[in-house]
């Protein structure tokens, strides 16, 4: 009889972005030297508040200067954005297309805008700011990064790599645009190329190796799993070790490589995997299914029984642990314990696979009866 273990675990991994405030700008300011002086004075004060993330404050200096100088595109772009942190994108979007109105030519207004649209899901005008931006201003890097973003929000991804690229390429220092850049990668299951872009970003700024190397054990358990699919035991079981060596605590790597062990029938070393998995993650009923026919196949009957039990009582609707448990009572001779098993089995079981086993189980205990 053979048991079943649980398929392989995925673990899902965000995007950054900057923004763009201005100060204040010679050509907006009013005629006198007194209101000018002032008016410079409420856009340095609002920018000070915006830093410090004071978005109200920083709103009542930016209307300041937008009161003693109504055309003063710089300060509709800066209230603009500090509206968009306090969420008020509608104001934000207001504010940033009077900037636009007053300065055609205001690059920081079409950029900061896009990130609003971006944020309120209308993509489309999103892509067009930035757009706007790299017509404006071909060296703007962050506006390919963010367009790149957007490209991959609507799964454009070869456009969204090529703005990545571009990114980097007038920026090489730019950590964020590598980092998008191997979200794309990850998606594309181009696991070498993503996991070079992370170690790229560490190099570059060594403070963020802990959380990164995190990351990157992501990277190698899912290209693991991918090993796994293929059948490629060897190589899924040196990902998943190296996804346990940058992230000791990634429950799903000792899990998977338990898994592959289990199915290399290499026992001890599958329930070694699953014992650090459970005691990571108390409530992992697969863990608890997959060691369980680990102890199965080494006839270690009641430890097996007493891990299914668990799987069950952690998912009463786990019928993947009900059949395994039947062939363990079949083998220590409950056959109408075993019976129930497979019974639940058929009653519970979406897997056609899976059912009909049950019953040729069943069939087999009551002819043997």
């Amino acid at each position: 009889m053979k048991y079943r273990i649980a398929g392989l675990l995925a673990v899902t991994c965000l995007v950054l972005s900057l923004v763009c405030l201005l100060p204040a700008c010679s050509r907006e300011a009013p005629s006198s030297d007194a209101g000018e002086a002032e008016w410079k004075q409420h856009i340095e004060q609002g920018t000070l508040y915006a830093s410090q993330e004071k978005w109200d404050e920083a709103i009542n200096e930016f209307s300041a200067a937008i009161k003693l100088n109504p055309k003063a595109a710089t300060a509709y772009n800066n209230r603009g954005w500090a509206y968009a942190n306090k969420g008020d994108a509608k104001q934000a979007i207001a504010d940033l297309s009077k900037a636009i109105e007053l300065d055609p030519k205001l690059v920081e207004a079409y950029y900061n805008r896009g990130l609003v649209y971006r944020f309120t899901s209308d993509l489309d005008k999103a892509i067009a700011d930035f757009t706007k931006c790299i017509e404006l201003d071909p060296s703007n890097f962050m506006a390919y990064n963010d367009r790149g973003s957007v490209y991959t929000d609507v799964d454009q991804l070869d456009s969204a790599l090529d703005d990545f690229n571009r990114a980097i390429y007038l920026k090489p220092d730019y950590a964020i645009a590598y980092y998008n850049r191997s979200l794309v990668y990850r998606v594309q299951g181009e696991w070498g190329l993503a996991i070079a872009d992370l170690e790229k970003i560490i190099g570059l700024d060594p403070a963020s190796k802990q959380q990164l190397q995190q990351e990157m054990a992501l990277i190698y358990n899912q290209r693991g799993i991918e090993y796994g699919s293929k059948g490629e035991m060897e190589p899924a079981i040196a990902d998943f070790t190296k996804a346990i060596e940058l992230d000791p605590g990634l429950v799903e790597a000792y899990y998977n490589r338990g898994t592959v062990y289990n199915a290399l029938e290499q026992w001890d070393k599958g329930i070694a995997d699953l014992t650090k998995a459970i005691e990571l993650k108390p409530d992992f009923a697969k863990a608890y299914n997959n060691r369980g026919s680990a102890y199965s196949h080494k006839d270690q009957h009641d430890l097996a029984i007493a891990d299914f039990n668990k799987a069950i009582e952690l998912n009463p609707e786990y019928p993947l642990a009900y059949f395994n448990r039947g062939n363990a009572y079949a083998r220590i001779r409950q056959t109408s314990l075993a019976i129930a098993d497979f019974n639940k089995v058929v009653e519970i079981s979406q897997d056609q696979s899976l059912v009909t086993a049950a019953r040729q189980r069943i069939s087999e205990l009551r002819r043997g009866q």
